[in-house]
């Protein structure tokens, strides 16, 4: 079985940064109308880009992504809050060029890959990483297998589902996907 420890909402864009403060993020995006809402600012500590952080979801907004990420342990009313700061943000910046989004699940689980051979590179090169992609519906899955070859480093199983057409995302994509990989029987 695996062990799922990480998942978030990534909305890759051309963002204006400066729109992000903290007064604006509680007003726009999680629905507090007074000026007595609680949010958390930090800083990256390389990039001095802030993560602002509501409860316990924390909003990590660059130049070309917006990050929502959902921490341990997980629950449905965290990743349906987490889905609708997603869906408000895509509705209230629709000018803002959008690439995609993807509904990211990361797994720790042990993987080897043996006997795979590409020629001029396998006497050479180890494989460590290999993807897989499957288009279903309105969107791909991609299943990353990041297979360290250092017992130090944990092997990660990436799932990501991902989307061009932003607008057909729901209010329950994200437990649609979350369902769909329980049903996999991937984690306990």
């Amino acid at each position: 079985m695996e062990k799922l420890f990480d998942i978030s909402i990534v909305i890759a864009g051309k963002w204006n940064v400066k729109i992000f403060t903290p007064f604006w993020i509680l007003k726009e995006l999680i629905g507090v109308k007074s000026k007595n809402g609680l949010i958390e600012v930090a800083f990256n500590q390389n990039s001095l880009q802030p993560i602002y952080k509501h409860k316990t979801i924390q909003l990590i907004p660059t130049d070309s992504l917006f990050e929502i990420k959902i921490p341990k342990p997980f629950n449905i009313e965290l990743l349906k809050e987490a889905n609708s700061i997603a869906i408000k943000l895509l509705h209230l910046l629709p000018y803002t060029p959008e690439l995609a989004v993807g509904f990211n699940f990361r797994f720790k689980k042990p993987c080897s890959i043996s006997n795979f051979k590409i020629d001029s590179y396998h006497k050479d090169y180890n494989v460590n990483t290999i993807q897989f992609s499957k288009k279903i519906d309105n969107f791909i899955i991609n299943v990353i297998l990041n297979c360290e070859n250092d017992k130090q480093k944990d092997d990660i199983v990436f799932y990501n589902f991902h989307y061009k057409d932003t607008s057909i995302i729901k209010e329950d994509t994200i437990i649609m996907h979350f369902d769909y990989l329980k049903k996999k029987e991937l984690w306990e």
